[in-house]
C-alpha cells in the first residue's frame, strides 16, 4: 500500500489487513523493496493534491512512472490505483454513469485523467482504476478543512445546497479489497456512496461541535473571481485555499449511477449518511481543540486572508 498514511491509505490498510498481509510504505522509500514478494501494489496518494496549485504537464507523474518501473521489476501482478470520480467532469443537471467518457474540467481532474490514460496504455502489468465519489473524515483535505473552520467559528464558504454523492473513507477501504480480488484488467470502477449536500454534512458537524454554522454571503461569481486571481497569486506546489476546483466542488451538484460497477466487484456501501461516517472526524477536531492547537495557517483561510 502506497501512501498508506492518507486518508484513503489509512481505510485500505484496515480493510485490506483483514484478507492479505499488508505492508505500508511511503512515496520516497525504497519501493523496490517494498514491493519484493508483492502480488498486488494499492497506490493510495493523491500524486496531485486537489489544494494545491498544480502545473500542466503533458507526461505522466515522474512518481507514477517510478512506481509502474519499480513494480515491474519486482514481479508484480497488479496495480490498483486510485482516481477520481470528478475525472467525468461537471454534471450540474445529469447523473454520471460509468459509461460517460471523462470530460475533465479543472487541472485536478486532467492530470487523473492523464494518469489513468496512460497507465491504462501500459503492458506487463493489470491495471485496476477506482473512481470515488467525494470522500469525508478524518485526513480528507476538503471536509476536514471546512469543519476545521466550523470548529474555529469561521464562516464557510457556500451554503452547498447542491445534492451530490459521498463516499465514506472505509466504503473507500473495501472497494480496494474489492478490486484486487476481483476486479477486471484494464476497467475503471466508479464508487459511489450516498447522496447528500455539505449543508447536510456542516449541519451534522456543527451539532456535534456544538457551534453555529455561519457562510461568508459571497454570490458565487464573485467568489469564484477572487479565487481565481488567489489562484494566479499562488506559487505552484503552495497550497491555495480555496482554489476553483474546491469552489466548483462545493457549489455545482455532482451525481453518481454506479450499479455496474457494484455488480461486477460485488461490493457495496455500509455508510449511507454523515452521522454514520464523521465520528473519527469530529473526534480528531475536538482533540485538538481541547488541546489548543491552532489550526494550519497555511494558505487561503475561510475569511479571506491571502497567502503569504
Amino acid at each position: 500500500m502506497i501512501g498508506s498514511a492518507g486518508y484513503a491509505g489509512r481505510s485500505a490498510i484496515a480493510a485490506l489487513g483483514a484478507h492479505f498481509p499488508v505492508r505500508g510504505v511511503e512515496l520516497g522509500e525504497d519501493l523496490g523493496v517494498a514491493m519484493a514478494g508483492v502480488d498486488t501494489v494499492h497506490l493510495a496518494t493523491d500524486l496531485h493534491p486537489p489544494l494545491r496549485r498544480l502545473r500542466r504537464e503533458a507526461e505522466p507523474d515522474p512518481a507514477l512512472v517510478e512506481i509502474l518501473r519499480a513494480a515491474r521489476q519486482a514481479g508484480v501482478r497488479r496495480l490498483v490505483h486510485l482516481s477520481t470520480a470528478q475525472v467525468l467532469g461537471p454534471a450540474p443537471r445529469t447523473v454520471l454513469l460509468e459509461s460517460n467518457p471523462p470530460r475533465p474540467d479543472h487541472l485536478y481532474e486532467k492530470l487523473h485523467a492523464r494518469d489513468e490514460h496512460w497507465l491504462l496504455l501500459q503492458r506487463g502489468i493489470e491495471v485496476v482504476i477506482l473512481r470515488p465519489a467525494q470522500g469525508f473524515g478524518l485526513g480528507e483535505p476538503i471536509s476536514e478543512r471546512l469543519l476545521s473552520a466550523l470548529a474555529h467559528g469561521r464562516p464557510l464558504l457556500v451554503a452547498g445546497a447542491r445534492r451530490r454523492t459521498f463516499l465514506a473513507g472505509s466504503d473507500l477501504g473495501r472497494a480496494f479489497v474489492a478490486a484486487a480480488l476481483r476486479g477486471r484488467p484494464g476497467h475503471s470502477y466508479l464508487l459511489g456512496g450516498f447522496t447528500s449536500t455539505w449543508a447536510e454534512l456542516f449541519k451534522v458537524a456543527a451539532v456535534a461541535l456544538k457551534v453555529p454554522v455561519r457562510f461568508a454571503e459571497v454570490p458565487y461569481d464573485l467568489l469564484y473571481l477572487r479565487t481565481a486571481l488567489r489562484e494566479w497569486r499562488t506559487p505552484p506546489g503552495r497550497v491555495c485555499w480555496p482554489n476553483r476546483y474546491v469552489v466548483d466542488v462545493l457549489g455545482r451538484g455532482h451525481l453518481l449511477e454506479d450499479g455496474i460497477s457494484r455488480r461486477e466487484l460485488s461490493w457495496s456501501p455500509t455508510i449511507g449518511s454523515f452521522e454514520e461516517g464523521l465520528g473519527e472526524l469530529i473526534e480528531g477536531i475536538k482533540s485538538r481543540r481541547l488541546r489548543g492547537r491552532p489550526e494550519r495557517a497555511e494558505g487561503e483561510s475561510l475569511t479571506g486572508r491571502e497567502p503569504t
